[in-house]
Formats: structure tokens, C-alpha cells, sequence
């Protein structure tokens, strides 16, 4: 009988394991139906971010369910928003300010309970904690992109990412906001102190001065800083977990700091286009790597059109992806109701119906 007791209980061990294995590779092989209730924006802060407490309230049972009946897959919150401040119980970022729960684990949690992927993000351009601790080495331009990639920021960026992934079970982030200030050609560079030492560390000789370096030479040290902090975002995702999926967006994907054929797109595992213009995923298609999956944005600014998008019928394969900035009052995503007269939020209304629809199969 003991027997017959211990091969029934391995019998119905090797079961369960082959369920699980089942259950994980129908999770790998469904298409990605991400989106994000997203903490990033709330207009009262700086450059129209949130303010650390904005969403304070927010209830991570209430979200899971908001993700699950919308038929998402792909729940994707935060590790750390673009404020600088932490949704998970970190012993480097502080947390976000009255914030009860361990809103990112215990989203991992439920998610992982329901065969759903739960992904964090980091903004590594964008971090307004540390523009303020460091008023000397970034720029405070009123923008998105004011962090410059000095080795303590990496080394402080490395630290959290190996922690976050560590301490969450996240099955992998987003990058975002990837390019180092100031991001574009139009706003001249400062050469603060810091900067020059960065250029004497990516190119090994002393900095030739302000009044001559040339454009090209400073092209190439935008895009040596960005690749700089893409191998710690890698790096440090990896050696925390070798499957971490690390995902990089960008609004345009052709933007001059990232260099033609580069390892970004290559190393990449998902890589999306947030652009509302399909034309982007075909302009870089052949840059990406065998392994790279693709996402296309469908939702998240007012010139987003997911019925348009969804549509797509180009041969390229790829996954979906969208955002909402939340009702201040339930955190949440606007409503058609709740969003009123404002164009934005009626829009994204009405493109995360028809998401709705076609994650649900009701197409």
C-alpha cells in the first residue's frame, strides 16, 4: 500500500508538472495583448508627470481584475515611474508615498495565479527624484529626457534593476524614454563637468573642448552613452534572470541615438513601436533579432486608432500593446462616460473598446 501510496503521489507530481508545462508554453505561444493603467502622467507635476502621490490609492486587486476583464495577458505596471519613486518594496528607490500595499508583487502574484505575464518599467531617461538630488549633472528642460548617464546613475539604474526583478518575480520590464539628454539635435549640449567625463570614458581621450567638437562627434557620444546604459539595463536584467524578457519602446525607432544595426535591437527580446503610424515595425523589421518579438502601440495618445491598427494586414507578426493615463478619482482608465468632453480620453475610451473586443476574440 505504501507502495502503491508513493507512485500515485509521484504519478500525480509528474502530472502536475506536465500541466504546468503545458500552461507555461500556451502562455509562451499566445500572442502578446499587453496594456498599462499608466502611473507616468497626471498633468500636475513636473513637465505634466505625476506627482509621487498621485495614485497612491491605487488597490492592485482592483487593477488585476480591470487587466483580466479586458482581456489582457500582459499586465504591464511599474518597478519605478518616470517620478523616480518605486511601486514594490524596495530597499533603494523610496516608495511611492502612502502607498499601502507591494502594488507591483502583489500584481505578479494574482497574475502569475491566472497564467498572465507581469511586466514592470523603468524610464532610465526620465527620473525626476534624481534630477532634483542632482541639479548639476541634468537638464532641467521641462521634458521627458533629463537624465544624463553618468556612472553613478548606471551603476544606482543596474542596482535597481537587478533588485527589482530579484525581490518581484516580474517576468521581465519595459525601457522606455532609453535616450540621453538632451535627446534631440535642437537643444545644444551643456558640457557640464559630468558630460566631459562621461566622453573621456567612452573614448578614452581627453575632451576636445566646446568650441571643437564637431556634430558628428557629439552624434557618436549620444549614441556610446545610450548603448552605455542599454548594456546595464541588459546586463543586470539578465544576471538576475537569464529568462527576464527586457522590452524596449520607442516612439520613433529610427531616431539618430540609435545607430544603424545596432546591438539594441538585436539583443532586445520585445520591441515595440508606440508611434500611432504602423509604418515604423516596417521600417526596422530586419534590424531585430531571431529571437525579438515585435508590438505594435494601439492606445495611449489621441492620434492612436486601434480599429485602424488592428486591421493591419502587412505579413508582420507581432503583438499589441496599450496605455491609459488613470482617473485621478478611482485610478483606473477613463470611461466614455468619465472622460466627458476631453478628446484624449474619449479617444482612448474608445480604442481600449475595440482592444477590448479584439483581445476577447469578439472581433
Amino acid at each position: 500500500m505504501d507502495i502503491i501510496r508513493r507512485f500515485g503521489f509521484i504519478g500525480a507530481a509528474c502530472f502536475l508538472m506536465a500541466c504546468s508545462h503545458q500552461n507555461a508554453q500556451k502562455t509562451a505561444d499566445e500572442p502578446i495583448q499587453a496594456f498599462c493603467i499608466d502611473f507616468n502622467w497626471s498633468g500636475k507635476g513636473y513637465a505634466g508627470l505625476s506627482l509621487p502621490e498621485d495614485y497612491s490609492q491605487a488597490d492592485p486587486k482592483e487593477h488585476f481584475e480591470w487587466y483580466k476583464a479586458h482581456g489582457v495577458n500582459t499586465i504591464q505596471s511599474f518597478c519605478v515611474s518616470h517620478n523616480g519613486y518605486a511601486w514594490y518594496d524596495s530597499d533603494i528607490v523610496p516608495k511611492v508615498p502612502g502607498l499601502r500595499s507591494n502594488f507591483l508583487k502583489d500584481l505578479v502574484d494574482m497574475g502569475h495565479r491566472e497564467g498572465m505575464k507581469v511586466m514592470g518599467y523603468f524610464s532610465p531617461g526620465t527620473n525626476v527624484r534624481w534630477m532634483k538630488e542632482h541639479p548639476d549633472e541634468v537638464y532641467d528642460n521641462q521634458t521627458m529626457f533629463h537624465i544624463v548617464y553618468t556612472s553613478e546613475y548606471l551603476t544606482y539604474l543596474g542596482n535597481v534593476i537587478y533588485e527589482a526583478v530579484s525581490k518581484t518575480g516580474i517576468d521581465g520590464f519595459m525601457i522606455d524614454a532609453l535616450f540621453t539628454a538632451p535627446r534631440d539635435s535642437a537643444e545644444a549640449m551643456k558640457w557640464m563637468p559630468c558630460e566631459r567625463q562621461i566622453y573621456e570614458e567612452l573614448f578614452g581621450e581627453p575632451f576636445p573642448g566646446k568650441e571643437h567638437i564637431t556634430d558628428e562627434q557629439v552624434l557618436e557620444y549620444k549614441r556610446r552613452s545610450t548603448e552605455r546604459c542599454w548594456d546595464t539595463i541588459y546586463q543586470s536584467a539578465k544576471r538576475a534572470n537569464p529568462d527576464c524578457i527586457v522590452w524596449l519602446t520607442c516612439h520613433d525607432l529610427t531616431h539618430p541615438q540609435i545607430r544603424p544595426g545596432s546591438r539594441i535591437f538585436k539583443q532586445a527580446d520585445w520591441l515595440m513601436s508606440e508611434n500611432s503610424d504602423a509604418k515604423y515595425l516596417k521600417i526596422i523589421q530586419d534590424a531585430i533579432g531571431p529571437h525579438t518579438q515585435l508590438i505594435q502601440c494601439i492606445s495611449g495618445w489621441a492620434s492612436h486608432d486601434a480599429k485602424s491598427l488592428l486591421d493591419q494586414d502587412d505579413g508582420i507578426k507581432r503583438g499589441w500593446y496599450g496605455f491609459a493615463w488613470p482617473d485621478s478619482a478611482t485610478t483606473l482608465p477613463y470611461t466614455l462616460e468619465s472622460a466627458q468632453g476631453d478628446p484624449r480620453f474619449r479617444q482612448n475610451a474608445m480604442n481600449i473598446e475595440e482592444m477590448t473586443k479584439f483581445y476577447k476574440g469578439n472581433k
